[in-house]
C-alpha cells in the first residue's frame, strides 16, 4: 500500500486510505463531472484495480436502456484501459481499469499512463452515456477541437462567471484571459 500511495502522489493525486481493506479513494474532476475512484490491491497485492463509485445508474426498465447498453458496448470496444460494466439488478454502471501485477511492480511511468488514459476516458464516456440516457440518442465522442476548447478555459468557469466576463468583454473593457486551472489528472 505504501508503494501505491507513492504512485498516486507521483501523479499529483490526493487520496484517502480505506480503514478496512487495501484500497485508496481518489477524487477527480473533469469536463463532465466529478468522480470517486477506488484504487485497490487485491489477491494479495497481485492485482490492481481502479473502480468508480456512484458513476452512473441506468435501470433495466429505463426507456433508453438499450441505447445506453449500445454506447457502453461501443466504448468497451474502442477504448483502452477503461472498461465499463452494467449490473442489471440495480442499474449500476461502473468504470474499471485493471492491471495484473503478479510478481512485478508497477513503475511510476506505467501508473501515470494508466491514470492519464483512464480518467479522461471515464470523464468523456460519462458525458456520452448521460446524454444517451436523457435523449435516447448517442451523441458520439466529443470532437477533439471541442475538448481542447473546453480544456482551454471555456466552460471551466461557472456559467454566471462566464456570462459576466462575456458582458464585460462586450462593453470594450479589457478582461484578461486567464489560463485554465491546472488539474493534475485531466
Amino acid at each position: 500500500m505504501g508503494e501505491l500511495e507513492k504512485l498516486l502522489q507521483g501523479v499529483g493525486l490526493r487520496f484517502f486510505r480505506a480503514p478496512d481493506r487495501p484500497a485508496l479513494l481518489v477524487g477527480a474532476r473533469g469536463l463532465n463531472g466529478s468522480y470517486r475512484v477506488l484504487v485497490a490491491l487485491e489477491v494479495d497485492g497481485q492485482f490492481l484495480q481502479f473502480r468508480t463509485l456512484d458513476y452512473l445508474h441506468c435501470q433495466a426498465d429505463h426507456k433508453y436502456a438499450t441505447e445506453v447498453l449500445k454506447v457502453i458496448g461501443d466504448i468497451n470496444f474502442t477504448r483502452r484501459i477503461l472498461k465499463l460494466g452494467w449490473d442489471p439488478s440495480d442499474g449500476e454502471i461502473v468504470g474499471y481499469a485493471d492491471a495484473c501485477l503478479m510478481d512485478s511492480k508497477l513503475t511510476q511511468g506505467q501508473f501515470k499512463r494508466m491514470v492519464e488514459i483512464y480518467l479522461p476516458a471515464l470523464d468523456l464516456s460519462y458525458g456520452r452515456i448521460k446524454t444517451t440516457m436523457e435523449t435516447g440518442k448517442d451523441p458520439g465522442d466529443l470532437d477533439p477541437q471541442e475538448v481542447a476548447r473546453r480544456l482551454a478555459g471555456s466552460g471551466s468557469l461557472p456559467k454566471a462567471v462566464e456570462d459576466l466576463l462575456s458582458r464585460l468583454r462586450g462593453k470594450g473593457e479589457r478582461v484578461p484571459e486567464q489560463p485554465p486551472p491546472k488539474v493534475p489528472t485531466l
